[in-house]
């Protein structure tokens, strides 16, 4: 009886530890130029409806995710990510995230951007 209990009980632990799927999907948006990814984005990120993220995918400029928010309506957020390519910034959770547009700041020229995607 006390085998099967431990048995039993290693199974559950198992199956805790595993990841759960999220209710939602994930939007990604990429940004490139000269047949090169720039960078790109998510939401939700984390699994939080409330989070988005950006990566820098490329040595040079820095790269941007501007977002909407549900309760604020089309006001303009801005995620910087300043870290270098390969990392990740991520947002504060908050109300859920709408809108995603993804962006290379570039000096002296206008700055490289997709198109505003609306969050699933």
């Amino acid at each position: 009886m006390s085998r099967r209990l431990t048995v039993i009980a290693g199974v559950l632990a198992a199956s805790a530890a595993l990841p759960t799927a999220h209710a939602f999907a994930t939007t990604e948006v990429w940004v490139s130029r000269s047949g090169h990814t720039l960078a790109h984005g998510w939401a939700p990120a984390g699994g939080d409806r409330g989070r988005t993220a950006v990566m820098d995918h490329r040595k040079g400029n820095w790269v941007k995710n501007e977002y909407n928010r549900f309760t604020t309506g089309n006001h303009k957020y801005t995620l910087w990510n300043k870290l270098g390519p390969g990392r990740s910034t991520y947002t504060k959770s908050g109300s859920h995230v709408t809108k995603i547009h993804i962006c290379e700041d570039r000096d002296w020229a206008p700055d490289t951007c997709s198109k505003w995607t609306p969050v699933r």
